[in-house]
């Protein structure tokens, strides 16, 4: 296929349901050397590069239950991830004349270690995931397991990064961005029903959603698409259910206890069915009663379902549904969103940051070699690290990853309006088909511990106190298994509580002398933990609940000034001092109207990175 073409359509005729009924894609297979837009879920993009007539291939994906599904059964094709050994590799390789090999993203460069590919085809399949994880909360882990296959494609003989799902410009990263795109454009396209339901409490209607399914109100099996095995194991406990009405599909790295046994990929349906993003991300599933549910939390960033990549996959995930045949019911509740910030300003704000920490990595690879080693970066700046050749860079797909998050947090789920455009520039239909009240019924919201009640209850199970029989013994710790685990959550998403018990100059008695205030407990950290001053004015400032939007110059002096007082700086505030602190839209003092007068202040974009 043409190469010189920055952008290249193919037409899909009406009628045609898979690629290979195509007689380019019959003699030319996958195109090559760009990024694909397949177009739409379900149409056999893999099958092409599976196909013997293809010769050899090495075909990366994000998640090892998408090698489960497609190797099922099939011995011509081996699944590399990481229980495979090198022998069985090499075993494979020299046992079969055509080699098609599956293989994880994170597995790619042992592959190609182990044998040589370089004469092969790659095919980066679900290519927009190698962006979407590049900056979770796992962001080590998949960030390394996407620079694998950053670093390595163009070391095959042709490669393809393809999806039903692309992403925009602003989000496609530095490596493939020049790439041309070769788009298939279908004549024939099944059309989409979305059920929107903005709920109070997003995690109670889905229980009694599911409660609706066992009880026979509703017809069929749910499909809940929720990108958190914490919350399926919360939904598990809330509801009752057990593993002769539910099936709970997630990655296999994840140890999470939910309660029921994890489910195979391809196990039969029940009545409830969970899924994450591990398994719904290019899998096929089967079951003419499923009825597909869209979760989103906007509270939590990571378990946010964008309307133009995750929504769209989960969409056509069930090949042959149908009583509930192309509708998706999607469950979620908003955000908080200022006018003041745009897109456009918070983009520029990132531009502004990724342009200082290129000159920083200039300036710090510049010194002498002795002088560069001993230097450590603070925490802080997400952008700037040290690379394999031991000298630092800027990692300007991180600007990617913040400008994306800030469209779903502040953007997509601000308004069902915002969303409701979402789904129209997707050519989803917008329909009510169920009464609001059907789903939108809050039997029983969650009770979440406070503050207090975690700090006691890690006491009281000995946390950080090594006393006989305690948090550290075997034998306790067996008996109180259960118990255990919400240790594990609350150790892992309450970094302050977990800092605050294990400094000796706070532990459980300083907190309690703090009132079990969580902002106070905080503050006192940033007292004792080393960092310069900007860095802990920036932290208390933080705390305070600096947004994304304007504030007047008083607001900012008052602000600035009670983190100099409590942090003891010695300095007078002045509004202009955010500018250490913050980007700033147009980086000057700005007039606003705001009840009828003009009011000088700043509109605060985002934290700096580069204290």
């Amino acid at each position: 296929m043409p190469q010189q073409l920055q952008e290249f359509s193919i037409p899909i005729p009406e009628g045609v349901r898979y690629l290979s009924e195509i007689d380019l894609f019959q003699e030319k297979g996958l195109p090559s050397n760009c990024l694909f837009d397949k177009g739409k879920t379900g149409c056999g993009g893999t099958t092409i590069a599976l196909a013997p007539e293809q010769g050899d291939y090495v075909i990366a994906v994000p998640f090892i239950a998408l090698i489960l599904n497609k190797t099922r059964d099939n011995a011509k094709i081996l699944g590399v991830y990481g229980e495979v050994t090198e022998a069985q590799i090499k075993a494979y390789h020299e046992s079969h004349e055509v080699r098609k090999y599956l293989v994880t993203y994170e597995s790619l460069e042992r592959l190609m270690e182990t044998v040589d590919v370089t004469s092969f085809k790659l095919l980066v399949d679900e290519y927009h995931i190698l962006f979407t994880q590049y900056g979770t909360v796992d962001r080590l882990f998949r960030k390394k397991g996407a620079q694998k296959v950053l670093r390595n494609y163009h070391r095959f003989a042709e490669y393809c990064f393809m999806s039903a799902t692309p992403l925009e410009d602003d989000f496609i990263l530095e490596e493939v961005k020049e790439l041309p795109k070769v788009t298939a454009c279908w004549e024939d396209v099944d059309p989409v029903t979305v059920q929107s339901v903005l709920c109070d409490d997003v995690h109670a209607t889905v229980c009694a959603a599911i409660r609706r399914f066992l009880t026979g109100e509703i017809d069929g099996n749910a499909y809940f698409f929720v990108n958190s095995v914490e919350r399926i194991k919360f939904y598990i406990e809330k509801v009752g259910l057990t593993e002769e009405n539910t099936r709970a599909l997630y990655s296999l790295s994840n140890k999470t206890n939910i309660g029921i046994e994890r489910s195979d990929i391809n196990s039969e349906p029940k009545k409830i069915n969970f899924l994450t993003s591990a398994a719904f991300e290019g899998v096929d599933l089967f079951d003419e009663d499923g009825m597909i549910f869209i979760v989103s939390d906007s509270q939590s960033p990571h378990k946010i379902i964008d309307i133009s990549t995750s929504f769209m996959q989960i969409s056509g995930r069930i090949r042959n549904a149908l009583r509930y045949k192309d509708l998706v019911v999607h469950f979620y509740n908003k955000t908080r969103y200022s006018e003041d910030v745009t897109y456009e300003d918070y983009k520029k704000a990132c531009e502004d940051e990724i342009a200082q920490c290129q000159e920083d990595a200039e300036a710090i690879n510049g010194l002498r070699d002795g002088l560069r080693a001993r230097l450590e970066i603070q925490g802080g700046n997400g952008y700037l690290s040290k690379n394999e050749e031991n000298r630092f860079e800027c990692d300007a797909n991180l600007l990617k990853v913040d400008l994306y998050q800030f469209k779903l947090t502040r953007l997509l789920y601000s308004s069902s309006r915002s969303l409701h455009e979402a789904y129209s520039q997707r050519d989803f239909n917008i329909t009510q088909l169920f009464s609001k009240k059907k789903f939108d019924i809050v039997e029983e919201s969650e009770k979440r511990m406070t503050f207090r009640e975690k700090v006691l209850f890690l006491k009281g199970m000995r946390v950080g106190i090594p006393e006989k029989y305690g948090y550290e013994d075997p034998e306790w710790h067996e008996k109180e298994y259960e118990k255990w685990e919400k240790v594990e959550e609350i150790l892992r998403h309450e970094t302050m509580i977990k800092k605050a018990i294990y400094l000796p100059q706070i532990g459980y008695d300083g907190i309690e002398r703090l009132n079990y205030n969580p902002q106070e407990v905080q503050r006192k950290i940033i007292q004792i933990e080393p960092m310069n001053d900007a860095k802990k004015i920036a932290v208390v400032l933080k705390e305070q609940g600096l947004e994304e939007r304007f504030y007047s110059n008083a607001e900012l002096k008052k602000v600035i000034q009670d983190a100099y007082d409590y942090l003891a700086v010695g300095a007078k505030a002045k509004a202009s001092d955010i500018l250490k602190f913050y980007r700033v839209k147009g980086d000057k003092n700005q007039q606003v109207r705001k009840n009828g007068k003009r009011v000088k202040g700043y509109i605060v974009v985002r934290r700096r990175t580069d204290l």
